[in-house]
């Protein structure tokens, strides 16, 4: 897969991940699910910069699903193809 393939691969299922994450843990995700695209944005922007964590449960659910750690190196790897 291409760069891009992966990469939006990715985002859709962090979105996924991170509506279901609001849904189920509203005290820790302290923002409606209306917001999850913008806070998904966000997120992939501070990726590309280098200053975003991924230790939460919905960065953990994606790596899952998709079969790699999640680990900033691991996620960006896999956004290479």
């Amino acid at each position: 897969m291409s760069e891009t393939t992966n990469r939006l691969k990715f985002q859709e299922a962090y979105l996924k991940h991170l509506k279901a994450c609001i849904v189920e843990m509203p005290q820790t995700y302290a923002y409606p699910v209306t917001d999850a695209e913008k806070v998904s944005a966000r997120m992939f922007a501070a990726l590309d910069t280098g200053s975003a964590s991924v230790d939460s449960h919905a960065f953990k659910r994606t790596c899952k699903e998709l079969g790699i750690k999640h680990t900033r190196k691991e996620i960006l790897e896999y956004w290479k193809g």
